[in-house]
């Protein structure tokens, strides 16, 4: 790729000059060789050091349309293998947590180091995905008033072909069905032309809002997870002893309590902290690090005294022991005590 195509200020100049093609090999199921070739925009350069050890080539529907993506794995500056690292170990306390800054979705601390970091999916993401609440709400109040609308027409006497898509629409029908009733409309859109004209314009716009939608999500799922990756990584690189909690993330997701709160589900699918424990084992698979699932981590007893505390307030991240008067946040008491309870390494 041209070097302008990363450094102008931009971003349609960047765009134009990003467009290249990729062409690869593939086999058809029947086992004939054949080339296929894709126009691509290249986003990021790829390192002029690295060695491209595979490239996969996937599609997902979104919206209305597919879209093709082309992920390069690629060989650079790896970190230093497990027997030439020194032996440091972390822990890392995964969940979601909303703050002024965002949502925290993990603690890391290092063995011997007094201070933790922490992975923070910032408010400018979450106000994107609230967004998109916003935006599904919208569509399903302009769905239920065109539902209310088209129920009252009499179909009776309308042509025979108009008529029979007509019965598909019910009380809960989907936005695809009522939109099948608009394309099935144009034929017979002599028949009462002004209601044709409404369902069309109703048609449009949700088509509309439907793609702004998914393409918006599509968009903040990849930042998100771009973060996280690039975090993980940061954290990690020199890490030969991973400690993770031992975190049923599925139960979590059926809690009937967690289901009672809907802005705490929300939250969850915003942090995704399956998806960032998903990237913590694969590159620990990939550097080589030991991985170690730790059970019963009680974040109600002191890292400092070990005694149990029972607060009032548990909801409350700061929390004070009782026995011994230490002020500690619940996260990162949790990721001490995973690294006191696990033996030292050698």
């Amino acid at each position: 790729m041209p070097s302008p195509a990363w450094q102008y200020i931009r971003r349609s100049e960047r765009k134009r000059l990003q467009r290249t093609s990729l062409t690869a090999t593939i086999y058809t199921r029947d086992g004939k060789r054949r080339t296929v070739t894709w126009p691509m925009i290249m986003h990021r350069a790829l390192p002029p050091d690295c060695k491209v050890t595979r490239v996969v080539i996937t599609r997902r529907k979104i919206g209305l349309k597919w879209r093709w993506h082309a992920v390069f794995t690629a060989q650079g500056q790896l970190p230093l293998p497990c027997s030439t690292r020194p032996a440091l170990k972390c822990a890392i306390n995964l969940g979601w947590r909303v703050q002024a800054e965002g949502i925290r979705v993990a603690t890391i601390i290092l063995e011997g180091s007094p201070s933790p970091e922490f992975i923070v999916v910032p408010s400018s993401l979450v106000t994107g995905f609230s967004l998109l609440k916003h935006l599904s709400e919208r569509r399903s109040t302009q769905r239920r008033e065109i539902l209310s609308w088209l129920r009252a027409i009499d179909f009776s006497e309308a042509p025979s072909g108009l008529a029979t898509r007509a019965l598909d629409i019910k009380r809960s029908s989907a936005a695809n069905v009522i939109a099948s009733l608009a394309v099935e409309w144009r034929t017979y859109r002599e028949w009462q032309p002004a209601s044709f004209s409404r369902l069309e314009v109703w048609r449009r716009d949700d088509k509309r809002l439907l793609l702004w939608e998914d393409n918006y999500r599509e968009k903040l799922i990849n930042r998100r997870n771009d973060l996280f990756r690039r975090e993980i990584r940061e954290h990690l690189v020199n890490v030969s002893h991973v400690i993770i909690q031992d975190i049923d993330l599925a139960n979590m997701a059926s809690n009937n309590n967690l289901l009672a709160n809907p802005n705490t589900q929300r939250y969850r699918m915003m942090a995704s902290p399956s998806t960032l424990r998903a990237y913590v084992m694969e590159f620990a698979s990939r550097s080589g690090s030991t991985v170690q699932i730790h059970e019963a981590v009680s974040t109600w007893r002191c890292n400092m005294c070990d005694s149990l505390l029972d607060s009032e307030s548990p909801s409350t991240l700061r929390q004070t022991c009782s026995a011994c008067g230490a002020v500690w946040d619940q996260d990162v008491n949790a990721c001490r005590i995973m690294l006191k309870s696990t033996a030292p390494l050698l």
